[in-house]
């Protein structure tokens, strides 16, 4: 005899429920969220943080698909931020926040350094408030996501040299509208390349300058070099005596010239704050 895999009445009932809601959304039916900490006496105990509401984080169709009553959604808290933070996770800047489209206040966000998750069958029982307009405005929340949680883990010698310096030159120019400044704002990417890997001591590091599509291309590739060349002579820089350094350490490409080899073998550097997209 066959098996009856049709959900039962409360299973429908909850992904009816559930059909309304997308990544981004909000309630504010709520104004706690989870949090472990140690007591005084040193044992961790389970407690609650005051916050504005919980914004769903788990992607759309992980939240739609309800597979049983038991089933989960990822939420982070929204709370309130200073106007000087607000601006740094507009600009991205930083990563630990993500701004919310429709939030009720202007300095809510929400904040990505802590996650938790609750049952579906709770989340229906709140007010959903809807997070975006259109699916293009969800994607800085989705962006925002992915540098939190899918940046790649390069090794600390090289995070802590070459890697912060260049960000850090980055940043400071954010703002600026100087031929220095246009070299960062004409990158689409700054990828890290490793021959043979970043595991290998030894490898040879290069770092690959992916150039926006034109007409959004501010500087020359031989300016492009100068700059970056002149980051690799400062002290910070620091070189790690863990890895060689490829001839040339810095190589200007297009989406075009760069193969789907050295696209995969590569790793993302975080400088999305500079782009000119970002501060269109």
């Amino acid at each position: 005899m066959a098996e009856n895999n049709e959900p039962n009445a409360e299973l429908k009932e909850l992904r009816a429920a559930l059909a309304p809601w997308r990544q981004g959304d909000f309630t504010i039916s709520t104004g706690e969220f989870p949090v472990a900490f140690l007591n005084e006496n040193e044992v961790i105990e389970a407690g609650w943080d005051t916050v504005q509401g919980l914004v769903v984080v788990s992607q759309t169709c992980d939240i739609v698909n309800a597979i049983d009553l038991d089933d989960v959604v990822v939420v982070a808290p929204m709370v309130e931020v200073t106007e000087g933070l607000l601006e740094s996770i507009k600009f991205g800047t930083t990563t630990v926040g993500a701004v919310i489209e429709h939030s009720l206040l202007p300095t809510d966000v929400a904040d990505l350094r802590y996650l938790a998750t609750i049952r579906k069958t709770s989340l229906v029982k709140m007010e959903r408030k809807g997070g975006f307009s259109s699916e293009q405005t969800r994607d800085v929340f989705v962006n925002a996501l992915e540098r939190r949680y899918g940046r790649f883990a390069f090794p600390d010698s090289l995070s802590n040299g070459p890697v912060i310096t260049i960000r850090n030159r980055a940043k400071s120019l954010r703002k600026k509208d100087s031929p220095k400044a246009n070299v960062y704002k004409s990158l689409r990417s700054v990828r890290l390349a490793a021959a043979p890997d970043f595991d290998t001591p030894g490898a040879r590091i290069q770092f690959l300058l992916v150039l926006n599509d034109p007409p959004q291309v501010f500087a020359k590739a031989e300016d492009i070099i100068e700059e970056l060349e002149s980051q690799a002579k400062a002290d910070r820089f620091d070189w790690p005596a863990a890895f060689e350094k490829e001839t040339p350490l810095f190589r200007v490409v297009t989406m075009d010239s760069l193969s789907a080899r050295e696209w995969d073998s590569s790793r993302h550097v975080d400088l999305d704050f500079i782009s000119w997209r970002n501060e269109a």
